[in-house]
């Protein structure tokens, strides 16, 4: 029979070394995620400035509508209370803004606003 015992050997292992990486640490994952994040953000400024972003989000394809609302006159009734005139491409609304809710008188009433156009 051969018998197996280990044999105490004098030298000590020589590991090889090996550089050490950018995610080896916490600080150097929270570095790379942060330069991560910050080259996204660059790049989809860059591409919404180009246009691509629409585009790529297929909003290009819709034609742009036209902003013809526009708020005329703002009258503040009370500090929870506010009336918007606001006029369209066709006529003029009332907007009564309170905190409890919101109207929309399509009529302005008699003698009072009308539409200046």
């Amino acid at each position: 029979m051969i018998s197996l015992q280990a044999q105490p050997n004098s030298q000590a292992l020589v590991f090889k070394s090996e550089g050490h990486a950018l995610g080896s640490s916490p600080l150097g994952v929270l570095a790379a995620t942060v330069l991560l994040l910050a080259v996204a953000y660059v790049a989809l400024r860059y591409a919404k400035k180009r246009g691509w972003l629409d585009r790529w989000l297929g909003q290009a394809a819709q034609a742009p509508a036209a902003q013809t609302l526009q708020v005329v006159e703002r009258v503040r009734l009370s500090p929870k209370t506010t009336v918007y005139k606001v006029r369209d491409g066709e006529g003029t609304a009332l907007v009564v803004e309170s905190t409890a809710s919101v109207t929309v008188v399509n009529q302005p009433p008699v003698g009072g606003l009308s539409d200046g156009a």
